[in-house]
């Protein structure tokens, strides 16, 4: 007597039992591998990326003042990939700061959700595992935009947004200190920043006319663009501790409580805009 070929119904189920553990497995695994995938692939963008500001350094003496595509791509840098974050699709321009000669020791381009960093042109790229970041009590990111309101980093610090800032890093750097980094792009306007830094924490500021930097320090950031002059001023009063200012041109100074109101203006330059492709 021949076997009816067709499945029953507890077969069918036991099938389908098996298929779907079977995706349950792999579907993590799978995603877990494309993930380290596309870390490789961004350290690569980032080691690139650094080696051809080391070109264009080498030409100018200073580091690109504007996108990083419409600076390097042709004559720095062969291949029109490699300008965006593979997983987040979010160029690199949101992370690059262009630094003076004063500061070619610190971190210039970074990926948040690799926690990747570069610190100098050439220098090869190192982990930057990333520490807690609390806006109105909820986690964010790096790479996060935030608006009106109180953020806190693991370590202690601080800082009081009114207006528009963007999260650019916070991670532990090589001998374990975390490095916290706002940004305020041109195209935010006014914008306050209001920050308290316990001792042996770092926070950085970049806004438009300076890159500002405190540790064990009280401090006020105003930055504003001077309507339709082309120029930007950034405002710094420190109220406890010392905060290290290095202006757009790298011109470098250490405001205290004694300084008063530093006012620095300069110009807009399209590293601190927002890319228009975004």
């Amino acid at each position: 007597m021949k076997r009816d070929a067709r499945f029953t119904l507890l077969e069918l189920v036991v099938a389908i039992g098996i298929i779907a553990l079977l995706v349950g497995i792999l579907v993590p695994v799978v995603g877990t591998v494309r993930e380290k995938s596309q870390k490789t692939a961004c350290a690569s963008s980032i080691r690139s990326l650094s080696m051809s500001v080391q070109l264009y350094w080498n030409d100018f003496g200073t580091y690109p003042s504007g996108w990083l595509r419409q600076n390097l791509f042709g004559q720095y840098h062969d291949s029109a990939e490699g300008f965006d974050c593979p997983s987040t699709k979010k160029p690199y321009e949101l992370f690059y700061v262009p630094r003076t000669p004063t500061g070619l020791d610190r971190v210039f381009l970074s990926c948040a959700r690799h926690q990747l960093a570069a610190a100098g042109p050439g220098k090869g790229v190192r982990p930057a595992p990333a520490g807690e970041v609390l806006f109105n009590g909820v986690p964010v990111v790096g790479g996060a935009t935030i608006e009106d309101g109180p953020i806190t980093f693991e370590d202690g610090t601080t800082v009081t947004v009114n207006g528009k800032a963007f999260v650019l890093a916070s991670f532990y750097t090589e001998i374990h200190r975390l490095y916290n980094a706002m940004r305020v792009f041109v195209d935010y306007d006014k914008v306050t920043l209001n920050a308290t830094v316990p001792v042996g924490s770092s926070f950085e500021a970049i806004v438009p006319a300076a890159t500002i930097t405190a540790s064990g320090a009280t401090l006020q950031i105003k930055t504003d663009v001077l309507g339709a002059s082309g120029k930007v001023n950034a405002k710094i009063k420190v109220t406890a501790g010392v905060a290290d200012v290095t202006t757009w041109n790298g011109e470098g100074m250490s405001v205290t409580p004694a300084s008063g109101q530093v006012t620095v203006i300069g110009p807009v330059t399209d590293a601190h805009r927002l890319p228009p492709w975004l």
